[in-house]
């Protein structure tokens, strides 16, 4: 997505809340620059982890098959 809002955000850290407590991890796929830069600055970022946020596709599969 180009752009994430309030709303969208606060959906997000509900997502993640609920799969962390699942304890199901989190791998972001290249989130563009407004969204990436958005969830830096909110504590979500932490919750994800740095890790977790992946370049492209291959790598965010390469990187999931490592945490399982």
């Amino acid at each position: 997505v180009p752009s994430i809002d309030a709303t969208a955000m606060r959906s997000l850290n509900n997502i993640v809340e609920k799969l962390k407590k699942d304890g199901i991890t989190v791998v972001m796929s290249h989130v563009n620059k407004n969204p990436y830069d958005a969830i830096k600055k909110d504590e979500l970022y932490n919750r994800i982890g740095e890790e977790n946020f992946q370049p492209d596709i291959m790598a965010a599969i390469e990187h999931a098959k490592n945490i399982i």
